[in-house]
């Protein structure tokens, strides 16, 4: 099983070095964001696997974590 506080830490910093504003992507867009660049380049650089990790799993772990707020489609970060 990937370290979800790891993996979290690392789609969060994706994110920002790719310059995405964070206070204008919606739920669907890190959904295909995660899946159809992220997840890949992450198993790639840290030469690791995921497996199965979905969207949906991160983000519930992220949410848990405080790290992200979700109403409906609208998505805030909490990275203070």
């Amino acid at each position: 099983m990937a370290d979800l506080d790891f993996v979290s830490e690392g789609f969060i910093k994706f994110l920002k070095d790719s310059n995405q504003p964070l206070d204008k992507l919606s739920e669907r867009n890190l959904e295909n964001l995660y899946k159809l660049i992220f997840k890949i380049e992450f198993e790639r650089n840290q030469n690791t696997d995921l497996g199965n990790l979905t969207y949906p799993e991160l983000s519930s772990h992220m949410v848990a974590r405080g790290l992200l707020s979700l109403t409906g489609e609208n998505v805030t970060f909490n990275l203070n």
